[in-house]
């Protein structure tokens, strides 16, 4: 265990140091607790996993340190106050983070940042960019604004009415989710979609859908794309929705709710197809994961049936539910209809449009984490079996909340669960509410931050979680030490590949994973794509890999890639994986346009 330097209510990997040969660091960030002008600063630390000592129990400085986030006050916005945000990388490496909360109120901010890696050591590697919505594409709406979530503008000067044509600020967001996006629009690159959120005015969720478009300016531009979400499509109450792009480009929405939906960020917000609803899941699951399950790509770096192939899995687990849904499947408890905590979990199939449930796990768990592994299993920890009682002045020694100490590993192939052991009792540490877990290049989890109720903090501390590929007798995969990729480390769509790896004939799978970001039990940008080896030219010193042919598979940025070994073929549970290189996934247009993109 570590002793962490921040509340880490987001944690994010960001490949920083040389843009063509990244190393892996983990950048964190949270409520600081020190209190400042209409709210709390956030406080943003650096820790460098590669390091000297940096998994001791003492943490060595030369690998923990912090990145200041020198926000800028603006009118009704606390400095720094970005927690409690969206967050998701864009094509350059760059992790754009949007909305948080404002002035320590339950209310979004309107405006948004991204952290550039590569600006690292820098000292203000934060970026504030375009303000949340271009107010070019703002209606008039009348007679009262304020009152309709969906639009929260300013006071005309004159007095009379409210600016919408200049002014419009749309509301804010706090707890809203980023996922990064492809477009059809030749201009934009990359994307990032942004959805709910409480809205800047406090007075419910932000029911817009915005686009940012990072290529259209130095400080980009957002654009709405859906401008009043109806009712019936989407729960407006949801906060941090669970949002998963698909291969054919469809958004997905697996929940809280248990109607799960479908949008096309494409299509005008006047198409009555923009939005579909879907299959329902049999429960609500509240504060519960949600996880696209691994693509295996076919030879030309497609799906199996081809590019239109909906072939989309997602695994949804645990979660409490707050209406009783199907009764007889998640009911309320008595005697006050109290949430229950669900052990459940169901996959949904795209090409059926169907839920299926698969075995529960060990334990029933509401806001755990899960993490997608180098060997394909899902791995589940933290989080508590029953619901947290929003205590103010409890924290020492609290018993409103139960976490739970062991794990649960998903298998996808029998669609079964294993239980991890609990630590030692001495390294028991609630992961909570505002806890995370995330994979590291090594292909070891970190876990950390989490409060035992919604406002104690249980300490701030850190942990590795070690799959059991790395006590397997066999020796791991490895790179070549100096020259893993001859032909540099961006790898083409649907362009072939090269990898210089000993004993490249022993290696039965390459993977990528994405480096991505989480926070509030949920990670939007977490996929996983094995790539088919097209041949092995150097016998036993390399590989030539079909990396992904369709952008909705793999969005533009940079992913990190494990060489898998099995030590019995076809058999999961004896796979190895390598400690993992980056590699950024681009097109020869986006290559051309990072020459000229704005490093801030």
């Amino acid at each position: 265990m570590t002793q962490w330097q921040a509340k880490a209510v987001h944690t994010a990997v960001v490949p920083t140091g040389d843009r063509a040969n990244p190393v892996g660091q983990v950048l964190m960030w949270g409520n600081a607790g020190v209190p400042i002008p209409n709210g709390w600063r956030t406080e943003a630390y650096l820790w460098d996993p590669n390091g000297l000592g940096c998994r001791d129990t003492v943490v060595n400085p030369a690998c923990f340190y912090p990145v200041p986030v020198n926000i800028p006050n603006s009118p009704g916005f606390s400095e720094s106050e970005i927690f409690c945000a969206g967050h998701s990388f864009l094509g350059d490496g760059k992790l754009l983070v949007t909305g948080g909360r404002l002035s320590g109120n339950a209310a979004g901010p309107i405006i948004n940042f991204w952290f550039n890696p590569f600006d690292i050591p820098l000292s203000d590697p934060w970026h504030q960019k375009a303000s949340l919505h271009n107010p070019i594409t703002c209606e008039p709406m009348a007679p009262n604004p304020p009152d309709n979530p969906a639009v929260d503008c300013i006071m005309a000067p004159s007095g009379q009415g409210y600016d919408c044509t200049g002014n419009c600020l749309n509301g804010g967001r706090y707890y809203p989710t980023n996922i990064s996006l492809t477009t059809t629009t030749p201009a934009i690159a990359d994307a990032i979609l942004t959805m709910s959120g409480v809205n800047k005015g406090g007075q419910g969720n932000n029911n817009s859908v915005e686009r940012f478009n990072p290529d259209l300016g130095n400080d980009g531009t957002w654009d709405i794309i859906s401008k009043n979400i109806p009712i019936d499509r989407l729960d407006t109450n949801q906060q941090y929705p669970r949002l998963h792009l698909f291969p054919d480009g469809y958004v997905f929405y697996s929940g809280s709710d248990p109607q799960t939906q479908l949008f096309n960020p494409n299509l005008p917000s006047t198409d009555p197809l923009q939005w579909q609803l879907k299959a329902m899941n049999r429960c609500e699951r509240v504060h519960g994961i949600s996880v696209l399950l691994p693509f295996v790509l076919a030879p030309n770096g497609l799906l199996p049936n081809g590019s239109n192939d909906p072939g989309a899995q997602v695994l949804v687990a645990g979660g409490h539910n707050h209406h009783p849904g199907n009764a007889s499947l998640c009911p309320l408890l008595p005697p006050n209809n109290a949430p229950t905590v669900q052990k459940t979990a169901d996959v949904y199939n795209y090409k059926t449009d169907t839920w299926d449930a698969v075995a529960d796990m060990t334990m029933p768990r509401d806001m755990h984490q899960a993490v997608l592994l180098p060997d394909g299993k899902v791995v589940i920890l933290g989080g508590e079996d029953k619901v947290c009682v929003d205590i103010v002045n409890d924290c020492p020694g609290t018993t409103a909340c139960e976490p739970v100490y062991t794990g649960d590993l998903y298998n996808p192939i029998t669609k079964t669960w294993t239980q991890i052991p609990a630590p030692p009792i001495s390294q028991q540490r609630p992961r909570q509410y505002h806890s995370g877990a995330i994979l590291l290049p090594d292909a070891s989890v970190l876990v950390d931050g989490g409060e035992t109720d919604y406002h104690c903090y249980s300490g701030m501390t850190a942990q590795i979680y070690k799959p059991g590929y790395f006590f397997r007798p066999t020796a791991r995969p490895v790179f070549h030490p100096t020259n893993p990729f001859p032909n540099g480390n961006q790898m083409i769509y649907g362009q072939a590949f090269t990898i210089n790896a000993p004993n490249a004939d022993q290696i039965a799978k390459v993977v990528l994973i994405r480096s991505s970001s989480v926070t509030h039990s949920f990670n939007p940008d977490q996929r996983y794509l094995e790539l088919y080896i097209t041949s092995r030219p150097q016998g036993n010193s390399s590989l030539v890999v079909m990396p992904p042919a369709n952008q909705n598979l793999a969005p533009l940025g940079y992913y990190m890639l494990f060489l898998v070994k099995e030590t019995t073929p076809g058999n999961i549970d004896t796979r190895i994986s390598s400690v993992a290189k980056f590699v950024q996934l681009v097109t020869p247009t986006f290559q051309q346009s990072l020459r000229t993109r704005p490093r801030r």
